[in-house]
């Protein structure tokens, strides 16, 4: 009898969500999920409200979305002021970790 590997997930991860990173410039307050599909030029919906606006340098007005359309990737990646896409990779520590 042949034993095939049992794919298991860590306790309290979700399946990786499809989509790509795209990074925009605003100014002023913090951009929305609504606000920031209007800079990239696609449906709120296309946007991962789940994953939100994320902030990577604010005191420069740069943002990042999960945008999760790929037609909606290529319409975003020609507009000015709108960086990707980025891949999304997992971040999860390198080797054993301690237990306390």
């Amino acid at each position: 009898m042949k034993r095939t590997a049992k794919r298991t997930r860590t306790a309290g991860t979700a399946p990786r969500k499809p989509g790509v990173l795209m990074t925009f410039e605003a100014k002023g307050t913090a951009p929305t999920i609504q606000s920031a599909a209007r800079k990239l030029g696609v449906a709120p919906t296309a946007l991962d409200a789940d994953f939100g606006v994320l902030a990577i340098d604010p005191d420069r007005g740069m943002f990042t979305v999960r945008v999760m359309d790929e037609a909606a990737v290529q319409r975003s990646a020609v507009r000015t002021g709108v960086g990707g896409p980025f891949s999304n990779p997992r971040i999860a520590p390198f080797g054993r970790t301690r237990s306390r």
